[in-house]
């Protein structure tokens, strides 16, 4: 393994793996925005009983 492609691949990887977390915490995110709109659906969504200014 060459000094340059040792070097490319520390520059690289904490772009890749920032690359993952991202894609990892928008997936998650997805995932439980979808999971609240069928409660909401299942439990028939949000009343507002008082408006409070």
């Amino acid at each position: 393994m060459g000094v340059g492609k040792a070097i490319k691949w520390i520059l690289l990887l904490p772009l890749i793996l920032a690359g993952l977390g991202i894609a990892y915490c928008e997936a998650n995110k997805a995932y439980w925005d979808h999971r609240v709109r069928e409660l909401c659906k299942k439990d028939g969504g949000v009343t507002v009983f008082e408006r409070i200014d």
